[in-house]
């Protein structure tokens, strides 16, 4: 879900990006104007929050605890009666998509981290929510 939330507005943010541009160079219109390195709009700002203390965290976590327990037994994070009902295509689907695409936007895209208190008590707050659970 989180993933989700994340590459919609993700989404929203490319569109809201496109539309700002003017593409037209005829001789009385704007020329086009370079997008800028750092994204500045709100939800610009709130997407890159949510990518350095949850999305990038916990879709790594995800993915790499996942397989590594997995590898040494698979009834440590999935029962045998759940591994029954569970395709294989679903385990790659939920545990393994997010770090390739997690990558991909890592790359392409400038995020903009917040200060290193705020971030790192944000992901001590959803390490902790998340163990409580």
């Amino acid at each position: 879900v989180l993933q989700t939330v994340y590459y919609a507005m993700c989404f929203i943010c490319a569109l809201m990006d496109t539309l700002r541009e003017t593409t037209d160079r005829g001789p009385h219109k704007k020329h086009p104007t370079t997008p800028s390195y750092w994204r500045n709009s709100k939800l610009h700002q709130i997407s890159d929050f949510m990518y350095f203390t949850s999305v990038l965290p916990v879709g790594a976590i995800t993915c790499l605890l996942f397989w590594s327990l997995y590898a040494l037994e698979p009834t440590l994070v999935i029962p045998k009666w759940a591994e029954e009902l569970i395709p294989p295509f679903m385990n790659h689907i939920t545990h393994t998509a997010p770090l390739p695409f997690i990558l991909v936007d890592t790359l392409l895209t400038c995020h903009r981290a917040p200060s290193r208190k705020i971030g790192s008590i944000i992901i001590i707050a959803l390490v902790i929510l998340y163990f409580s659970m």
